[in-house]
């Protein structure tokens, strides 16, 4: 071989010893990329508070925990159903009235939905919090308004 020949050899043997490391970094490079990828697109989809279906398990039991709080509002509301107001003192009266308004601007309770987002049934679960204690707060009232006029039905 000539000189030169053997100088192109060699150089050859150098280009191919590099190029022979280039693909596993690349590799390492594409690996790592794709990990951490993967890792974003699960945070992104589990963002919303995680689990649809334990999501909607939780907004169920809330929901249900309700029917206690409904059935109180009911017993309290049979009472003053049958209270009879002739010559009762008129802020009684007037308190009895604010606190039935109470209940009347309760409205319906958010019901959980059947599909969506665990963010979106979360939403709805923290409306459903909302509403029972708003519905424990206009039992309470309107209870304590009932007593006040319990001993003048007397």
């Amino acid at each position: 071989m000539t000189e030169a020949e053997k100088k192109t050899a060699a150089e050859s043997t150098q280009s191919n010893g590099a190029k022979s490391k280039t693909p596993p970094i690349i590799g390492t490079i594409v690996g790592v990329v794709v990990v951490i990828a993967a890792i974003a697109a699960f945070l992104t989809m589990n963002r919303g508070g995680g689990n649809t279906e334990e999501a909607l398990s939780v907004c169920e039991r809330n929901a249900a925990a309700i029917e206690v709080h409904q059935n109180s509002l009911a017993a309290v509301q049979e009472q003053a159903d049958a209270l009879d107001l002739d010559g009762a003192d008129e802020a009684a009266i007037e308190a009895l009235e604010t606190a039935q308004e109470e209940v009347d601007a309760l409205g319906e309770m958010p019901a959980c939905p059947a599909d969506g987002s665990a963010k979106d049934i979360e939403a709805v679960t923290e409306e459903i919090k909302t509403y029972a204690n708003d519905l424990r707060a206009a039992t309470n009232d309107l209870d304590v308004a009932v007593k006040a006029l319990a001993p003048a039905e007397e």
